[in-house]
């Protein structure tokens, strides 16, 4: 019985890995195909948090304008996720920034459903992309793993 349990709460943490794993780049991958427009950087920032756990420190903010169909929209938003282009050091996160001077052109992708909601065109850093093929990856041989130990017993 204890094993049963204990394969069912793997198997739901695996499906809950690889799940969000496969959010994350679903959404990228939608994020690709929306449409590119030029906006223009406002103001740009960095956020610092107090070190916790080993976690990333430094979140960039930007501020950006931009025009579809004659209107004009403002966004900070930066990535799918708040935290999409997180960094570990203020150097990193400093030369992310020096590319989006005050005034400079930055190339906005907007979605076609909601032209108010838009990233910057990237949508997340490589570390972020990275993570959600790691979350894919690790719930995937995690799944291996309960199948293999369900066969055992």
């Amino acid at each position: 019985m204890a094993t049963v349990v204990g394969l069912t709460a793997l198997a739901t943490a695996a499906l809950v890995l690889v799940a969000r794993g496969i959010w994350g780049l679903r959404r990228l991958a939608l994020i690709s195909s929306w449409p590119v427009v030029h906006g223009t950087v406002v103001a740009p920032a960095l956020e610092e948090f107090p070190p916790s756990e080993g976690g990333p420190t430094h979140r960039p903010k930007l501020t950006y304008s931009y025009v579809l169909n004659g209107r004009t929209y403002r966004s900070s938003r930066l990535g799918i996720t708040s935290s999409a282009f997180d960094f570990f050091s203020p150097e990193s996160a400093r030369a992310f920034l020096a590319r989006f001077p005050s005034g400079s052109r930055v190339d906005i992708s907007v979605s076609p459903d909601d032209p108010s909601f838009s990233v910057i065109a990237e949508g997340a850093s490589p570390r972020t992309r990275n993570h959600f093929v790691t979350l894919v990856v690790s719930g995937g041989i995690l799944a291996c793993c309960i199948v293999a130990v369900a066969f055992v017993a």
